[in-house]
């Protein structure tokens, strides 16, 4: 005999679906995921579920447009050696 084998007026046997134990329904409790669990395994959704975000802006408040690039000419440090005279 288990602890849920016995008569129960107004309730009948049901299982958690955790742990897979049978217990009367009247100690089955609702989980916030629509399980049917008993007291051991009945757990409170956690409050890091109904936190919320809150939108970033997106935009600049103000841009310049890209100008032309700029090339600055640098001279060479080690110009190639004169060719040898034949």
């Amino acid at each position: 005999m288990g602890r849920a084998d016995f008569w129960k007026e107004g309730e009948w046997l049901a299982i958690c679906d955790i742990c897979g134990f049978k217990y009367h329904s009247g100690s089955l409790k609702r989980r916030w995921d629509g399980l049917m669990c008993c007291q051991k395994d009945w757990n409170p959704r956690q409050p890091q579920d109904f936190v919320r975000s809150y939108s970033d802006p997106k935009a600049l408040p103000w841009t310049r447009p890209e100008g032309e690039p700029e090339y600055v000419d640098i001279p060479d440090p080690m110009p190639n050696p004169p060719e040898p005279a034949d």
